[in-house]
């Protein structure tokens, strides 16, 4: 074979095929020396620092890559496998580019793995839809532990605030506060019941006290009613007792007076009224015969006197009167009744001047 000058590079590639020797003409000594092509290759690219084989170099064949582009994979640690999680995303240029200066890492780009919704945000003014939130801080470092069925117990309320906090300190119970159910009272009844007040009726703790104008008037316990001031009225001339009952001894330390209207018995007006507690005679000279209404009462008293004397007798006869007859003969003559519901019978049980006969 012909010995063929190297005039440009390109001649050492041209023709070449593998098992091609070069030879090399040595200049400072008598022996020429030669090399194959391929070792050739082999020593050109060790000389860059390139340790690869031809068939690694070759897979940047068709490469259309910048620098800057390839150097973008310079530090990536990601595996194929997560590479190729990409393999069908319709993504571009500009969409990767989002992820310039991302610092999020794997773990927190994990956390998004499988949502489907709207992520919630720090920021943003969202609506939270049949979600569960645990404990939650709301305005202030402060756990939120009151259950969904305890927050829906406000739901329709139309309290305040104030009326909320009017509850502060409450020590009553339900039952206690149940009392107060259907009272009508006003504030100003109810403070009667305060015992510092001027008006009021209070229980002491052994007796319930009654006090008017700032003074205690009455004490009352299971045993007795008793004044605890200057000396009280029961009742007045314009306010009286409709009915006293009275099961017990009965003390009167002071004027004892029937009031109430008299009824008057003429000849023309002669039966006796039980409904009066008194009753006064006026006699004529011819006399009458009297009868008597039953009572109201077992005990009940009936006061009996003649007034005007006209020169003839009265005289109580009766089916309802025990005895023969109570007859009142001068003026200033009395007797006094008593009503017995065991045998309906009116008892003479005092008499001053007036005759009964048996």
């Amino acid at each position: 074979m012909a010995d063929v000058q190297i005039v440009d590079l390109d001649d050492i590639v041209q023709d070449t095929a593998s098992g091609d020797f070069l030879v090399v003409y040595d200049l400072s000594g008598t022996e020429d020396k030669k090399i194959s092509f391929d070792d050739l290759s082999t020593k050109v690219l060790s000389e860059f620092g390139f340790t690869g084989s031809a068939a690694e170099l070759n897979i940047m064949d068709g490469v259309t890559a910048s620098r800057d582009e390839l150097n973008i994979l310079d530090g990536v640690t990601a595996k194929a496998a997560e590479l190729n999680k990409l393999d069908g995303t319709d993504a571009v240029v500009a969409d990767f580019n989002k992820l310039h200066d991302l610092t999020a890492t794997a773990a927190e780009i994990n956390l998004l793995d499988g949502v489907t919704g709207e992520l919630v945000t720090l920021q943003d003014t969202q609506t939270l839809t049949n979600k569960t939130l645990t404990t939650p801080n709301i305005n202030e470092a402060v756990s939120l532990i009151a259950t969904a069925t305890e927050l829906n117990k406000l739901n329709g309320a139309t309290v305040t605030t104030a009326e909320i906090n009017l509850l502060a300190g409450l020590t009553a119970t339900t039952a206690e506060l149940n009392i107060l159910d259907g009272v009508t009272s006003t504030a100003a009844e109810l403070n009667l019941l305060d015992a510092g007040s001027d008006e009021a009726v209070y229980d002491s703790g052994s007796s319930v006290v009654i006090r008017t104008g700032g003074t205690s008037t009455f004490s009352f316990d299971t045993t007795a009613l008793r004044p605890t001031g200057a000396g009280i009225d029961l009742g007045s001339s314009g306010a009286k007792f409709e009915d006293l009952y009275i099961d017990g001894t009965t003390l009167l330390g002071g004027v004892f007076a029937l009031d109430g209207a008299v009824q008057r018995i003429t000849s023309v007006h002669t039966i006796i009224n039980a409904t009066y507690s008194k009753s006064a005679i006026e006699a004529d000279v011819g006399g009458f015969t009297m009868s008597i209404s039953n009572g109201n009462y077992s005990g009940q008293l009936k006061y009996l006197y003649m007034d005007k004397d006209g020169g003839g007798a009265a005289v109580l006869e009766g089916a309802n009167f025990a005895g023969a007859s109570l007859a009142f003969n001068n003026a200033g003559e009395g007797a006094t009744l008593m009503w017995s519901t065991v045998d309906t019978n009116w008892y003479c049980v005092g008499v001053n001047g007036a005759v009964w006969t048996a």
